[in-house]
């Protein structure tokens, strides 16, 4: 069994796990619409354009919805997607008892 993690802030929220293969972000998340201007042309924004593109967001008004689990490279990729910035997602992504994942995976 796999331990989920969560990450959220201000119009953004998901839940995922960490796998051999990647990070894999669970359908349902709400990923911030706007993002900073740093963040575009990056991993993660050019990884979000190519979901609208599929279809595989839909739009919520302030927020996407992800239409179906996705797997980034990173923890940090699915963490920027989701927020819309730059982040590293070994400190974002926690558990609900607020370890993260760097603490669960690498030590």
């Amino acid at each position: 069994e796999k331990t989920s993690y969560f990450f959220s802030g201000k119009n953004f929220s998901g839940e995922g796990i960490y796998t051999n293969e990647g990070f894999v972000v669970f359908k349902g998340a709400k990923l911030r619409k706007r993002e900073t201007p740093t963040a575009k042309g990056r991993f993660a924004s050019n990884f979000r354009d190519d979901l609208i593109q599929k279809g595989q967001l839909s739009d919520k008004g302030e927020v996407y919805e992800l239409e179906q689990d996705i797997i980034l490279p990173s923890p940090s990729a699915a963490s920027s997607m989701l927020a819309g910035r730059s982040t590293n997602g070994w400190i974002c992504w926690k558990t609900k008892e607020w370890k993260t994942l760097d603490e669960i995976e690498r030590k």
